[in-house]
């Protein structure tokens, strides 16, 4: 839930406090380095107060706590999430439990489809035994699920060459087949475009 939340874990340790992290959510550029504490309850905190800025629990229950320390509610955030994020069709849902991935990589892969499947209309969308696959006049992407990491497939001019995706094998013409890899939230928006350049490609 990090970036749900707006901070990114920066290391833990068998120390207090439990863990560093950096608060994106005020300083969106630079960041606010933060003093984290993990309990299951709130309540359980017995540290000095001025050790620690945010506590991360389950649940709050310490009606007490000092105004000087953060409480993040991971049951109330989850249940934000929930009613917001739009849910993924059935058939998806289920060819991900075929795939069997690591969490983190489930949760990558769920975005990427419904940022795809938000690209324009005339779509078609086709459920292999390894990949999710979009065309218009042709497949310009499938979306090949991995346990540790989301595998794109993609057809691209050959130029002006995209980074970080690797240009293999020609197709037809000055296309080529390329490769671009996906391990987390922060590499999607980068990931999406390129499939839609691919995708305005096909109809030219």
């Amino acid at each position: 839930m990090n970036d749900d939340l707006g901070i990114k874990i920066e290391s833990i340790q068998n120390r207090f406090p439990d863990a560093m992290g950096i608060d994106y959510r005020s300083e969106k550029e630079t960041g606010e380095r933060k003093r984290i504490e993990f309990e299951h309850r709130s309540s359980d905190y017995n540290h000095p107060p001025e050790g620690c800025d945010i506590i991360v629990c389950w649940e709050h229950d310490w009606k007490d706590c000092p105004k000087t320390i953060e409480v993040i509610e991971l049951k109330s955030e989850l249940e934000k999430l929930s009613s917001t994020e739009p849910s993924l069709p059935r058939e998806v849902k289920s060819f991900i439990e075929s795939r069997r991935p690591y969490r983190d990589i489930e949760e990558v892969f769920g975005r990427l489809i419904q940022e795809i499947d938000g690209i324009p209309d005339r779509l078609e969308r086709k459920i292999k035994k390894t990949t999710i696959s979009y065309r218009t006049t042709r497949t310009f992407v499938a979306v090949e699920l991995q346990k540790t990491l989301v595998k794109l497939h993609l057809t691209l001019p050959k130029t002006p060459k995209e980074r970080n995706v690797q240009y293999l094998r020609k197709v037809h013409g000055d296309k080529r087949h390329c490769h671009l890899i996906v391990r987390n939230l922060n590499e999607i928006a980068t990931a999406v475009q390129i499939c839609k350049r691919a995708y305005d490609d096909t109809f030219r």
